[in-house]
């Protein structure tokens, strides 16, 4: 740092200062009963003031409102009773005070697991360290009061902790649709197995990333465009035989093994002449020869890979 003599540059070391031992007295005090209200403060108290305090900012919207620990706490003596309640209500969006409510529990169960971590961790081991998990509850909860009290105090929508279980989890809602659809059909083809009906029951099963199921020889659709036909079936086309694709397919190659190169091979007849993209391998007796990952022997003569006029088929899938 510049330890000149500038009056502003000083200003701004002290600044410096007194902020990492802010930090480091917050650290400090986890797990005793001011870790909370320290934390808090901090965040949603004086760091907003000094916010508030660079009046450019806040000339053409609106400034940030600071909330304070002590007092806030007082008004929360009724939703503090009711904390279980709150808890188990991840979907209506909670007030000013339930999100204090809890901040407060979520910091003291996260706290308490930190020291447990501490406690059985070994000399060699690194400092132990809580990440964050959407299926974990005392994360999500963390993350859920914690981040709607900072848009209480910028003005800013709050959100239930299901939607931001969504967001912070990073939940695909097409995805999470699909699989219960699919949980739902298995349900139903499980109850005709209970009753002994098996010659109405059906195969389901899910390819991912698709937005169809396969009930045994039928394709089932799901389209979001007509809502008086949900399900759209369809027979399955049997595959076309003079297809390299989706059928087996076999043909002969004229090659000279002392120039022709694995390269040659995968470039210039099966890419280009055949047009496979990159999902597709090439095995013969020894082994393995080609993939995506195994580019090893692209350089080498085909008769260095054990392939001569009298070698059998290779095979390429």
């Amino acid at each position: 740092m510049d330890h000149s003599e500038d009056s502003e540059n000083a200003k701004e070391i002290e600044k410096l200062r007194q902020e990492s031992q802010a930090l480091k007295n917050i650290k400090e005090s986890m797990g005793t009963e001011s870790f909370p209200q320290l934390l808090f403060d901090k965040v949603y108290k004086d760091d907003i003031v000094r916010l508030r305090s660079m009046e450019e900012m806040w000339k053409t919207r609106r400034p940030p409102e600071p909330i304070d620990y002590a007092t806030l706490l007082k008004e929360a003596a009724a939703a503090e009773e009711a904390r279980d309640t709150i808890l188990k209500d991840g979907q209506r969006v909670w007030t000013l005070h339930e999100n204090l409510v809890v901040f407060r529990d979520s910091l003291d169960r996260l706290s308490k697991r930190l020291q447990e971590m501490k406690a059985t961790a070994t000399e060699d081991s690194a400092e132990p360290v809580i990440t964050f998990d959407k299926d974990d509850e005392d994360t999500l909860d963390f993350v859920t009061a914690s981040s709607n009290l900072r848009s209480i105090v910028f003005g800013i929508e709050t959100k239930s902790r299901f939607d931001i279980k969504q967001m912070a989890g990073n939940i695909i809602p097409a995805i999470a649709t699909t699989n219960a659809i699919i949980a739902g059909l298995c349900v139903l083809q499980s109850f005709k197995v209970l009753r002994g009906d098996y010659p109405s029951t059906k195969e389901v099963s899910y390819i991912p990333c698709m937005s169809f199921v396969i009930l045994l020889t039928r394709q089932i659709f799901l389209s979001p465009f007509a809502p008086e036909r949900l399900f759209a079936s369809d027979r399955l086309r049997d595959p076309n035989p003079d297809c390299p694709v989706c059928s087996v397919a076999q043909t002969r190659v004229l090659v000279d093994m002392s120039r022709a190169t694995l390269n040659d091979l995968v470039e210039d007849f099966l890419r280009l002449q055949l047009g496979y993209g990159d999902e597709f391998v090439v095995n013969n007796e020894v082994g393995l020869l080609y993939d995506v990952e195994e580019t090893d022997n692209l350089n080498k003569k085909l008769s260095e890979l054990g392939m001569n006029i009298d070698a059998t088929d290779y095979t390429i899938y």
